[in-house]
Order: structure tokens, then sequence, then C-alpha cells
């Protein structure tokens, strides 16, 4: 992960101009490169320019085409307020000249707070007491059959369900962890400017609040990307004949855990009726994606997060979804809202 989070000055490109240092992470069914390599790009060229001690707060970004992993992504920084306990930053990241994400980003100090303050949050949905048998669970079937990606994820029941079902069958709950060489490196920001340690955690937490986000819409319809057999020959017609054969496999797994959970959930009542066809997804992007940070120095991306998202809208071909997501030991470090795009297939035999 620290690589995958990394970027590096690039004065060619101007004055507080960053470009990442590896290629970025394209997931095995993507259009472009993985949403959360983007964000982690624009926070840390922004953390690059922010004084030390301080954290970012916020972080408002909007996607605007799919970037792409053979060219290098230049992360345009601008300081638009430097207080003194507040540091505002707005991020252009550009591809051939062209901009691909916006991100307006607040940093706030992260000592001198008072000792007196409201405080309130909600519970991790994942008690302490089942924690550790969870930690000896199976990945999920998208981190196996995807080994480049740098996090690690797995599917968790919640130990208190909601009475109401129709809420049930719009939530998810995961744990997810970052992929680290050593959980206590921070060269990699440091190169950059950065904060350090508690920059690169903060970056990874980025990274990862895109896994499975958008998913959560299509999950409540039992919507099929996996199964919709012209989608995913459009992805790996795309590929070399080597890579085929392996790529095939992988989506017939996948297929296989979309189908088999679409059934599971029509059998608890789930919101799409059993005697209608399950719709395929044709096109599924990011539009926008916000992060509330909290208690960032709990923040330890290379242990397991607690990740819990829902859906309150979809419709117009978009969908919206709420997450939050807790350390191990019940810490809220994030809330975040993305809104995305879903069209689907309107070929009759797309949905056989």
């Amino acid at each position: 992960m620290e690589s995958a989070v990394a970027c590096r000055a690039a004065p060619e490109q101007g004055k507080d101009a960053f470009v990442n240092k590896t290629r970025l992470y394209k997931p095995l069914w993507g259009r472009g490169a993985f949403g959360g390599a983007v964000l982690a790009q624009a926070l840390s060229a922004a953390q690059a320019t922010v004084p030390v001690g301080f954290v970012a707060d916020t972080m408002h970004c909007h996607f605007f085409v799919a970037v792409r992993t053979d060219e290098p992504l230049y992360s345009h920084v601008e300081r638009l307020r430097d207080g003194k306990s507040i540091a505002t930053r707005s991020v252009r990241c550009v591809q051939l000249g062209k901009c691909v994400f916006s991100a307006i980003l607040n940093f706030g100090r992260a000592t001198g707070r008072g000792p007196r303050m409201l405080e309130h949050q909600p519970e991790s949905p994942v008690s302490a007491a089942t924690l550790e048998s969870i930690r000896r669970g199976a990945l999920s079937s998208t981190s196996q059959v995807d080994p480049d990606c740098p996090f690690e994820s797995m599917r968790v029941r919640a130990t208190h369900d909601d009475e109401h079902k129709r809420y049930e069958q719009q939530r998810i709950v995961q744990m997810t962890k970052a992929k680290f060489s050593s959980s206590s490196s921070s060269s990699q920001q440091q190169d950059a400017g950065g904060a350090g340690e508690a920059a690169l955690h903060q970056a990874a937490l980025a990274y990862m609040t895109d896994n499975y986000f958008l998913g959560t819409v299509p999950r409540v319809h039992k919507a099929q990307r996996f199964s919709n057999k012209k989608l995913v020959k459009s992805v790996v017609e795309k590929m070399d004949a080597r890579q085929r054969q392996t790529a095939t496999e992988r989506f017939d797994v996948l297929a296989k855990e979309e189908l088999a959970d679409a059934a599971s959930r029509t059998a608890k009542g789930g919101a799409v009726h059993a005697n209608k066809p399950s719709p395929r997804i044709e096109m599924m992007v990011s539009l926008d994606h916000t992060i509330f940070f909290h208690n960032q120095e709990s923040v330890r991306a290379d242990d397991w997060m607690v990740m819990e998202m829902e859906t309150p809208w979809a419709g117009q071909d978009r969908g919206l979804v709420l997450e939050r997501i807790w350390t191990a030991d019940g810490v809220l470090v994030a809330t975040c809202i993305q809104e995305g795009l879903f069209r689907l297939s309107q070929d009759p035999e797309a949905h056989l």
C-alpha cells in the first residue's frame, strides 16, 4: 500500500505539482484506475503542502472521466487558505492535459484542541467479542481473485440487526485492511514532504473507502455485473491471450458468488421480487465522493477496519451510498458519501 498512495514532486509541471510514483491499480473489472487510488493520490499531494501537525478533516471529490493506468497522473495543488487552525487545499488531477478529477480538502491542527467538547458516535456493527473469530475468516471473492489489489477484505454479518428487514437488505458490512510491507514505514510519504506515518495511514484509509462502495446499490436490486456475459466479454477482449484465460476463470468465480448472493437475498425477502428477472449492469461509475475523517490519531490502516454501507436512494440512473468506518476496537474514523452512475442493459437477452 505504501507505494500505491505515494507521490513525488513534479516541479517540471509547476509549483505544488506531484505525480504518482507507481502505476495506479486497476481492478480486473474496472474501466480505468481504481477510484480509491485517485483519491489517495490527491490526498497525498495535498498533505505534502500543509504544515506539520495538520491532518485532513474533510475531502470533497468529483470524478470526471476514467483515469488511465498507462499514463502519469499529475496532481496540481492550490493553497486556498493557511490559517492558524485550518488549511484548505484544492487539487486538480490531470492526464494528457485534461482534468480527470478534482477535490477540495480541509486540514485541521491535530494538537491544541480543548479537553471539553461535544462527543458522540454510533456503535460499530461488529462487536469486539466476535472480532477475533472474524479475523480468521475467509477473504471475499474479490480479494481472492485480484491478488494485485493493495488491500484485503472480507464480508461479515452484523451482530445487531435492525428490526426493519428492508433496511437490512440495503446494508453491507465488511472488514478491510491494507497490505503494508512494513506497518511503521513512512519513507514513501516523507519523500513527497508529507507528515509521515499518520499521513500514510490516512491516505491508505482514503484509498480503501472506495472498496465495494457503489456495489451496495446493485446488490439491493440483485443487479448483476459479473453474470452479464456481454459486459465481461467486453472487458476480457481488451486483454492479451495470456491474461484472458485467467480473467475468465476469475469472473466465473465472481459470477457464482453474485448469483448465490441474489438467491439468498430473495429467500430473505429482498427488495426485488423473486419472479422478476435480475437486471444486468452495463455501466457503473463514481460521480462524486466525500470523506469526513474522525479521530485521525486512531487510524491504523494495516489493521482490520469495519465498514458499514447502506443506500437510501437510487433513481434517474444514479444511486447514493453512505458509509461508516470503525477501527477494530470500535472507534469511528470516517463517514463517507458517494454518488454513482448506474446504467442497465436494455437488451432483453442480457436479463435471461
